[in-house]
């Protein structure tokens, strides 16, 4: 439902967690998953809360700073993402 939001290549980086008979359980990268939180985050505080716990590096938040623009620069209803590139910013004084 929200794949839109994953940056392109995520399904190449999934990590296996264990496999249950003929059902491979994976999980998403921590790129992805950091991702996918900062698109929900000024929604979901607790996304907002993994983010801080998460501690992403100077790198990290340059890279999820690029794909919140790519978002925005392909987003066909012209959403704003102002929030998250703002909660991009506020994780970088943490960092």
């Amino acid at each position: 439902m929200h794949a839109w939001s994953l940056p392109i290549g995520w399904r190449t980086r999934c990590e296996p967690v264990e496999r249950i008979g003929p059902l491979d359980i994976l999980r998403l990268a921590r790129f992805d998953l950091m991702a996918s939180k900062i698109i929900a985050a000024p929604q979901r505080p607790h996304d907002l809360e993994d983010l801080i716990h998460l501690k992403p590096t100077r790198e990290e938040l340059q890279e999820l700073a690029a794909h919140v623009r790519r978002l925005a620069a392909e987003d066909l209803d012209r959403r704003s993402f102002k929030d998250q590139l703002d909660i991009i910013e506020h994780l970088r004084g943490l960092a």
